[in-house]
């Protein structure tokens, strides 16, 4: 996608108004959104893990 002159932003938002630009910011938080729950869900179940293999949470993140 083009970008901006001197901005590193995708030139979709050169025109906020655009319907386009709206769509695109809409699909950004959705996938935002979903990069946080995958994140916080892989870091419950590795707490998880670890505390029903008896190893402190300290304990299993330094041997990672």
């Amino acid at each position: 996608m083009p970008e901006c002159i001197n901005s590193g932003k995708p030139a979709i938002y050169a025109l906020p108004d655009s319907i386009h630009a709206e769509k695109y910011r809409h699909l950004a938080n959705k996938v935002f959104k979903y990069i946080r729950i995958k994140r916080g869900t892989k870091r419950r179940n590795r707490d998880r893990e670890a505390r029903s293999a008896g190893i402190g949470i300290e304990r299993h993140e330094a041997q990672e």
